[in-house]
């Protein structure tokens, strides 16, 4: 029971967004049913160039914030 309890906390703190300002706003449902598939799905056309547009956002976010 240890290990099950153990393991749930686990995943929620990984789950969990670490700051409130890295919660989205309001995401479209659009962008929402993209990231769901893109994650099982990967290699989809579309969601290579989803993956290369979060990977550009990333870069920008840690562009900026290394300034």
């Amino acid at each position: 029971m240890k290990k099950i309890l153990l393991a749930a906390v686990m995943t929620m703190a990984f789950a969990a967004p670490t700051f409130a300002a890295d919660v989205p706003e309001a995401p479209s449902s659009d962008a929402v049913k993209t990231g769901v598939k893109c994650f099982i799905l990967p290699l989809l056309p579309e969601c290579i160039e989803y993956w290369k547009a979060k990977a550009d956002d990333a870069k920008a976010k840690m562009d900026e914030a290394m300034k």
